[in-house]
């Protein structure tokens, strides 16, 4: 049997009624806002996102922190 080591995350709420948004970025780490697990990395306009085959695989018995990041049309 194969184990696969996977994060995902799912978020709502983001919105900019001035120029709308344009895109996210995800990041994970074991601290608030810490990209030890991996580092940031540009999505299209979802509202999920999944990583696979994680190396190094995730921490037995710590927080894992996922923070997304969104990005409207003027670049903020």
């Amino acid at each position: 049997m194969i184990f696969r080591t996977y994060i995902g995350a799912k978020w709502r709420g983001f919105v900019d009624p001035q120029s709308g948004l344009d895109h996210y970025v995800w990041w994970a780490g074991t601290t608030v806002g810490g990209d030890e697990i991996f580092t940031p990395r540009k999505l299209h306009l979802t509202t999920t996102a999944a990583m696979f085959d994680l190396s190094p695989e995730l921490p037995v018995g710590k927080r894992v922190y996922v923070t997304v990041r969104a990005y409207n049309k003027a670049g903020e």
